[in-house]
């Protein structure tokens, strides 16, 4: 019994471990405020408000992003890093 009990409980742990591993990473355009190009951001949607920093793409300079995904919607909001939101 306790080895099927083990078991059990191995495989609960590990269902529950990963459905918090599951993320959906999408593309999404936006547009830098320093260089004003449309780049490319990788977007986890398994957190649905972030707010960070990420280098342009094109002139390097520091971006503040901040993303709000509902569903398959994402929302990517930029702004200069010293001016914030």
């Amino acid at each position: 019994m306790t080895r099927i009990a083990d078991t059990l409980a191995y495989l609960y742990l590990n269902s529950l471990d990963n459905t918090h591993l599951i993320s959906v990473i999408v593309e999404e355009k936006a547009v830098c405020p320093y260089c004003w190009e449309s780049i490319y951001f990788e977007i986890d949607t398994s957190v649905s408000e972030q707010e960070y920093v990420e280098d342009c793409h094109v002139c390097c300079n520091p971006i503040l992003l901040r993303v709000n995904s509902f569903g398959s919607a994402v929302n990517i909001e930029t702004a200069k890093e010293d001016d914030g939101f």
